[in-house]
Order: structure tokens, then sequence, then C-alpha cells
């Protein structure tokens, strides 16, 4: 009997609730709601006339954003260009070129900036202008040479300069690779 007197305390309970969320017009339906009010459907929750709730559309496999449009035509290079620029530019005089560069205010020419706006030149290895004018790459340049990969990084870098022996060795290097890659072959029995 006492669970039974709970039971309608709590029915009560639960109608003053509802009479109190009427008056204050937070109700989401006019419908009348028989239950407490924790019970009612939520809005990501709606019904699809057979009681159960709808699924949400799963956008995790669609996309959002568009596909880019090609600007243009044609195959461009590492530097943007495509081979009807190339031959454009080509075909421009000194002159023509220098007087397109200063129209454009966002890329100014070197010898139009003021003075202090560009920084100092770097200085470039002895070791990193050998082998860039021989067009090796650091790993080619350094089996060639036998010279360790990590030395040559450090002397490119300025992290070490070359001993005496070594600054020897390069001047060498540049001034006959041939000779010293064929002086460092194995011989052959």
């Amino acid at each position: 009997m006492g669970g039974l007197a709970m039971a309608e305390v709590g029915s009560v309970y639960v109608e003053k609730v509802s009479q109190a969320l009427d008056q204050k017009g937070s109700r989401r339906s006019d419908k009348p709601h028989s239950g407490p009010p924790w019970s009612r459907q939520s809005s990501l929750m709606r019904s699809n006339g057979a009681g159960l709730p709808e699924r949400q559309p799963n956008v995790s496999k669609t996309t959002t954003t568009a596909k880019p449009r090609e600007t243009r035509k044609g195959k461009s290079d590492k530097y943007g260009m495509t081979a009807a620029d190339w031959a454009r530019l080509e075909a421009m005089t000194d002159a023509e070129v220098l007087a397109a560069a200063r129209s454009d205010p966002d890329a100014l020419p070197l010898e139009d900036r003021r003075p202090g706006s560009v920084g100092p030149a770097r200085r470039v290895s002895l070791a990193k202008r050998i082998r860039w004018g021989l067009r090796m790459s650091q790993t080619e340049f350094a089996k060639a040479f036998r010279i360790p990969v990590g030395t040559l990084r450090d002397w490119e870098q300025h992290r070490r300069e070359p001993d005496q022996a070594a600054r020897a060795y390069l001047e060498v290097i540049a001034r006959d690779p041939k000779a010293v890659i064929a002086a460092l072959r194995p011989p052959q029995r």
C-alpha cells in the first residue's frame, strides 16, 4: 500500500511540473504529454511514424569542400609556368621584362627595393659551390669523392669549416673532378 501511495504522489508531482511548464510556455509542442518531462523526445530524436527515432544522416563520408577548378590549360612546371608562359617571357626584351616587374607592387625587382629591406646575401660555402658546379646531390658528391655526407653538410651549412687539407682537396676537385674520380677508382686486376 505504501508503494501505491508513492506512485500517486509521483504522478501528482509530474502533473504539477507539466502545468508549470505549460504556464511558462516552454513546452516544445502543443500536444498534451502524459509522463514525466524527462521522457519527452528530444529534437534530435524525431519519430519516423513507426515510433522509432530517425537516423541522422552520416556526413563523415561526404565531402564538404569543392573540387579545385583548373584555371590554366596545359601542364605547369616547378615555377608554376606553362610552356606558353615561358614562350611569352622569352619573346620579351629585358626592358619589357623589367617594366612588367615594376608594374607589380608586390614583387618589385631587387634594384627598386629600399636598400635596408633586403637582407645581406648569404655566403655560399666552397664545398656547395663546387658541388653545384658539378650538378651533383650531396649524396652523389660525398660518394664520388669519399667524403662523409655529415661532414659535407656541416661544411655547406657553415657549422664547421674544412681544414687546410680538406680545402686543398676541394680545390683539386674543383679543377679536375674527372681526374680525382679516376684516382679514387679501385685498381683493376
